[in-house]
């Protein structure tokens, strides 16, 4: 899993708590972008402010349950309409 971190956006709240319980690397945002999988991550102004990365469909199962467990919310669950290509886009609820 790799991550980055929007220029010029504020990190949200829960963040650390993202970031303890999973294992990713730091990376630039064009290494992330080539990624398969795509999980963005808004903060409390509604702006993505990072994205997560991944290549494996179990590793991208972690990040969803991840981002679940602590009571974030998949804007995208029941949206058949995306045309970014966002596996899922949490915030909090």
């Amino acid at each position: 899993m790799r991550t980055a971190l929007i220029d010029n956006c504020r990190i949200a709240e829960f963040d650390h708590e993202i970031m303890r319980r999973l294992t990713v690397i730091p990376v630039n945002l064009v290494a992330v972008k080539n990624e398969k999988m795509l999980i963005a991550l808004r903060n409390e102004d509604e702006e993505i402010y990072r994205i997560i990365g991944t290549g494996t469909f179990s590793k991208c199962q972690q990040i969803l349950q991840t981002c679940s467990r602590i009571g974030l919310v998949d804007e995208l669950f029941h949206n058949v309409d995306n045309d970014q290509n966002w596996t899922a886009i949490f915030r909090q609820y």
